[in-house]
């Protein structure tokens, strides 16, 4: 990581303490990354620093190339991106918020370009869908790209979300006061969070698609 750090640094110009100030830390930590004293202490950190550096994090971490670090090679237009060892329930929450990247998947460029509406792949990261409560959408065991750039909820659009220390895949609706969470199975009905609670919902990123469905 050492090495590709210092690489983005001198590709895009930019100073050492311009990076600190992107990522929100000092100086001096940046400059131990440089000098491999250290790397990025969390994946939330990590995607700060490919954020600022304009590449992705699997670029940062084993020198995959995405669509905005270089250009891909012609033969083979892929990205890999990164999977997470996190289960968000389309059902009861599940309890699975320390996750941990244990793959990378690669993906072709035009597929992605086709199905994902968005205007940066940088901030994909793919999950697996638990239950049934979301189906046809999401069912049991996909793979779904995640756009962690977006953290605040919208009307009537999917997203990744932590409720008491639970992630959960549901649809979510503004209502007077909070957020309506919505499965699209109907024999689910809507769970309403309104007041302090709904202060406690974090938003982690959109669903964008499965890796074999079209968008939603």
């Amino acid at each position: 990581m050492q090495k590709r750090i210092t690489e983005r640094l001198r590709a895009l110009g930019m100073a050492q303490v311009e990076l600190a100030e992107k990522v929100g830390v000092s100086r001096q930590v940046v400059n131990g990354w440089v000098k491999g004293r250290g790397t990025p202490r969390d994946k939330e950190q990590l995607a700060r620093v490919a954020d600022a550096l304009q590449c992705s994090v699997a670029f940062l971490l084993y020198g995959e190339r995405s669509e905005h670090d270089e250009a891909p090679d012609s033969d083979a237009e892929y990205i890999s991106i990164p999977c997470f060892d996190v289960k968000a329930a389309c059902g009861k929450g599940i309890e699975n918020f320390d996750a941990c990247m244990v793959k990378l998947i690669k993906v072709a460029l035009p597929w992605l370009r086709a199905h994902v509406r968005s205007g940066s792949f940088r901030h994909l990261n793919v999950i697996t869908a638990a239950g049934d409560s979301m189906e046809p959408a999401f069912k049991d065991g996909d793979l779904v790209l995640i756009d962690t750039s977006e953290k605040e909820a919208h009307s009537d659009r999917v997203y990744c979300l932590v409720l008491d220390g639970e992630l959960y895949l549901k649809r979510v609706q503004r209502i007077p006061g909070g957020l309506r969470l919505i499965s699209d199975n109907s024999k689910y009905p809507p769970v309403d969070v309104t007041g302090d609670f709904a202060t406690n919902v974090i938003i982690c990123g959109a669903a964008r698609c499965t890796l074999e469905a079209k968008p939603l």
